[in-house]
């Protein structure tokens, strides 16, 4: 399901939200990212999700989101990558998953 820029104000900083930035980490410090965001690029997103939950906290640094989770939140810099992971999650069970249509690039723009 598609996030926009009226809800994503409601839940960015909510620290119960799981924000997953789909970005290049090269992107995360040149354009800036939220700050409970866990960095997993596009192209790791499905391996990520397959990890053991101990993998997964020791590689990102956070713990792994459940699939029965309904606070899962892709986004990236347009909508598009944040898109790709969704639908990605969506197949390995994380059927909840949603994503941030606008991007960083909106919320650079109209919300910061």
């Amino acid at each position: 399901a598609d996030v926009y820029l009226e809800e994503m104000k409601e839940i960015a900083n909510n620290d119960s939200t799981k924000l997953i930035d789909v970005r290049e980490p090269w992107e995360l410090e040149k354009f800036g990212h939220f700050e409970n965001a866990v960095n997993i690029p596009l192209g790791e997103v499905c391996k990520a999700l397959v990890l053991s939950s101990e993998e997964f906290e020791e590689k990102y640094g956070q713990q792994k989101p459940d699939p029965s989770d309904d606070n899962i939140l892709f986004y990236c810099m347009a909508g598009i990558r944040s898109r790709y992971a969704m639908n990605a999650a969506h197949t390995l069970g994380y059927e909840k998953a949603r994503h941030y249509i606008g991007g960083w690039k909106e919320w650079s723009e109209k919300a910061l």
